[in-house]
């Protein structure tokens, strides 16, 4: 895909930074939040949610990197370009997405029965 061109370049790299940002600050801060909630001494349910959610923003950040890649290579699809990679890909960032939304429920819901 060496000649394709993308009209939106600048978007592209607006995305790519704010993907990139997003990555730096994501990645580094969910990894001290585990570390935050699995030496606290209250074990209970909602440390327990806290530990998860962590964990899954912090492989959502890392799912981001290929595309944030893409975004500065001019769309070119890198490792998108292999077919399995791309269906892997896109199911792992659904389950990911749900699962994170399940556990905002989860969280909340716990807070609301809690007051």
């Amino acid at each position: 895909y060496p000649d394709m061109k993308t009209p939106y370049i600048s978007l592209d790299y607006s995305l790519g930074i704010l993907l990139l940002l997003c990555a730096l600050v994501g990645i580094p801060g969910n990894i001290l939040g585990v570390f935050f909630f699995s030496s606290n001494t209250k074990k209970d349910r909602v440390t327990l949610l806290y530990i998860i959610i962590c964990s899954i923003d912090t492989v959502t950040s890392f799912s981001h990197l290929p595309v944030t890649i893409a975004m500065f290579r001019g769309r070119r699809p890198g490792v998108f370009n292999n077919y399995s990679f791309c269906a892997l890909w896109e199911i792992v960032f659904t389950i990911l997405q749900k699962i994170s939304i399940f556990l905002v429920l989860l969280l909340s819901t716990s807070r609301a029965v809690n007051i």
